[in-house]
C-alpha cells in the first residue's frame, strides 16, 4: 500500500493558504499550486527518495540518511531561517510572493532525488528529473529551468569548478516569470543554507555508527563515512531569527576523543582525523556557507554570527565546554582587489596606452 506522504509543514500550509487565497499571484491562476505541489512530492519521494539508500550504496558508502524526511527537515529549517515560529513584526516568509514560496519548496523536493542514481553528480539531476516528470511536474520549460537551476545551486561545482554555484548556475538575481518576480538566488541561498543546517540525529545511519565501528575506527573495514553519521549524530542547532545568529551544539563522549576516523580528502585518499578536527572542518564550512548565504539575502534576513558549543562529557557528565562565536569582526580583508578584477585599473599601464611611454615613479 502507497504510503501518503505529509504536507504539514508551516510553510507548506501557507502554500496551501495561498493557492487558493491569492489565485491571481500565480501565472496560472487556474491551476491550484498547493495541489500540484503535493502531487509532485508524492511522486518525487515514491520515485527517487525511496530509491536513495540503493543510490547512495552504489559507491560502497554508507551515507547520511536522503530519505523525504531530510527534506522535511530542510522545509522546516528554511522555515525558521525566514522567521516561522518568530515572535517579530514583518517575518521575512512575509516578503515572498506566493509563487516564489512554491518555486522554493519545489527546489527543496528535488534538491537531493538525484541521489538515488549515485552520489556523484546528483546536484544536477533536477534537470533531468522533471523532463521525466512530463507534463505531471506541472512547470513550463521556463519555470523548469528556473527551479532546477536554483536546486542544482545546493552544492557541488560550477562547469569552470567553482563552488560558486549560485551565481554560477543562476545567471540573473531576478527572473520574471509570466511578469512575476522571482529571487531566484535569494531562493537558492535559503534553499543551500536550509540544507546545510538539516544535519541532526535522525539523519545518521544505523548500520554506520554502530558501536564496533565507533569504538575500533582502526579497522581497514570501516567506512569514510561512519565520521559523517556520528556528526549527526552529536549535532544540535537552533536558528534565533530575532538575534540574528545560530547556534551549533556538539556533546562528545569524552573516550572518542582518543580515536581517529578514516576520511577521504579532496583528491579522494584515505586519511585519518581526530573526531574533533572533522568536526572543526564542518564547522568552518558552516561559516563559509553563512557569509555566502548573507551576500544574497542581505537585503532579506541575513544572519551574523554562528555560536559554537563543544561539550565533553563522561559517564557521570561535562567535564569540559569549549564555546566560540564565529562572526565577521575587524577591519575587511580584500580579497579580490579591483586591480584583480581590472588589471588594467594601473597608472602605467593606462599612460603607456594612451601616451605610448611609461614614466617612472618617484625615485625612493
Amino acid at each position: 500500500m502507497l504510503e501518503m506522504i505529509t504536507v504539514d509543514s508551516p510553510l507548506e500550509k501557507r502554500l496551501e493558504t495561498q493557492a487558493t487565497s491569492r489565485a491571481s499571484d500565480f501565472p496560472n491562476a487556474s491551476l491550484n499550486y498547493f495541489n500540484r505541489y503535493r502531487e509532485v512530492k508524492q511522486i518525487i519521494d515514491q520515485n527517487y527518495y525511496n530509491s536513495t539508500g540503493a543510490g547512495l550504496a552504489l559507491s560502497g558508502e554508507r551515507y547520511t540518511l536522503h530519505t523525504i524526511d531530510h527534506v522535511n527537515h530542510v522545509i522546516r529549517q528554511a522555515g525558521y531561517l525566514i522567521g516561522v515560529g518568530a515572535e517579530a513584526r514583518d517575518p521575512a516568509y512575509e516578503k515572498l510572493e506566493p509563487f516564489e514560496l512554491f518555486v522554493m519548496l519545489y527546489a527543496i523536493l528535488l534538491h537531493d532525488a538525484g541521489n538515488a542514481r549515485g552520489r556523484e553528480g546528483h546536484e544536477r539531476a533536477p534537470r533531468a528529473i522533471l523532463k521525466e516528470l512530463g507534463a505531471a511536474s506541472g512547470l513550463d520549460d521556463v519555470e523548469q529551468h528556473l527551479v532546477a537551476s536554483i536546486a542544482q545551486a545546493h552544492g557541488g561545482r560550477t562547469s569552470t569548478g567553482s563552488r560558486d554555484t549560485i551565481t554560477g548556475v543562476i545567471k540573473e538575481p531576478v527572473s520574471r516569470i509570466a511578469n512575476r518576480p522571482v529571487h531566484g538566488r535569494r531562493l537558492a541561498a535559503l534553499v543551500r543554507f536550509a540544507d546545510e543546517l538539516s544535519e541532526d540525529s535522525r539523519r545518521a545511519d544505523p548500520e554506520a555508527v554502530r558501536g564496533d565501528f565507533l569504538l575500533h575506527p582502526e579497522k581497514a573495514s570501516v567506512p569514510e563515512s561512519v565520521v559523517h553519521n556520528m556528526y549527526c549524530k552529536l549535532i544540535n542547532t537552533w536558528i534565533d531569527y530575532q538575534g540574528r545568529s545560530l547556534s551549533i551544539a556538539f556533546r562528545v563522549h569524552k573516550q572518542y576523543l582518543n580515536m581517529r576516523y578514516p576520511i577521504l580528502d579532496d583528491q579522494k585518499e584515505r586519511k585519518e582525523l581526530f573526531l574533533v578536527d572533522y568536526i572543526a572542518q564542518r564547522i568552518n564550512k558552516l561559516e563559509r556557507e553563512r557569509r555566502y548565504y548573507n551576500r544574497f539575502t542581505a537585503d532579506f534576513i541575513a544572519y551574523d554570527r554562528c555560536r559554537i558549543t563543544l561539550s565533553i562529557v563522561d559517564d557521570d557528565g561535562e567535564v569540559e565546554s569549549l564555546p566560540a562565536d564565529l562572526e565577521d569582526v575587524g577591519y575587511p580583508t580584500l580579497y579580490n582587489p579591483i586591480e584583480k578584477v581590472e588589471p588594467r585599473f594601473d597608472g602605467a599601464i593606462l599612460q603607456k596606452q594612451f601616451f605610448g611611454t611609461v614614466e617612472e615613479g618617484p625615485q625612493q
